[in-house]
């Protein structure tokens, strides 16, 4: 199930790295690996002047498609074609896996993108009802 929580601009967000450093501390990832924006914008193939405010990582190997991806936009539209991107990086990796690594399709499946205000954050973690509790508290900040 995926969920998106309402768009509200006029919430205060938190800086992206200061959200991707809490919710690496509270919540369990396989290993990853830190993508510039330069990588985040290829992944997500969006124009990189986009991720100014940017923090991501993902398992480059591939073996898990764990990943955690926090983004604040500077405008609604941006916001609008930030989440549309993770959107489809979601749809993307739901094809990729059901054949290489069916048996980490749960995470996939239950992986949400999250707007707060103009920040998105997509998460793909073991344990998705603790990502989004993690999440919750940092962003009460």
């Amino acid at each position: 199930m995926m969920l998106t929580a309402a768009c509200t601009p006029e919430v205060k967000v938190l800086p992206a790295q200061t959200v991707y450093t809490e919710l690496v501390r509270l919540v369990p990832y396989e290993e990853l690996t830190v993508l510039d924006a330069e990588r985040l914008a290829i992944l997500l193939d969006v124009e990189e002047s986009l991720l100014t405010d940017a923090a991501a990582a993902l398992d480059a190997s591939r073996y898990t498609p764990e990943a955690l991806i926090v983004i604040n936009a500077a405008s609604k539209d941006g916001l609008g074609t930030i989440t549309a991107a993770l959107h489809t990086y979601r749809q993307l990796l739901l094809d990729e896996y059901r054949d290489y690594r069916p048996q980490e399709m749960y995470k996939i499946e239950e992986s949400q993108v999250q707007v707060h205000g103009l920040q998105a954050v997509y998460m793909i973690v073991k344990d998705g009802k603790q990502a989004l509790e993690a999440l919750a508290s940092v962003q009460k900040q």
